[in-house]
């Protein structure tokens, strides 16, 4: 299984977390956003367009 990166916003400075998701939509990447059902089954769909929304609280936006 592959590792994840994993980060406590809580513990993290505003300009941290701002670094941080910023990162996640610039350059404009292809988003793979993934859910697994209740069989643990995993899912996984592309989006590009996504945004953040605000750093505090922490919110990326997924255009449908």
């Amino acid at each position: 299984m592959t590792e994840h990166s994993h980060f406590d916003f809580a513990k993290l400075s505003e300009r941290e977390r701002y670094k941080i998701l910023i990162g996640t939509v610039i350059p404009r990447p292809i988003a793979l956003v993934t859910t697994v059902n209740k069989d643990e089954q995993p899912n996984a769909g592309p989006f590009s367009f996504f945004n953040v929304l605000t750093h505090d609280p922490a919110i990326v936006a997924i255009g449908v």
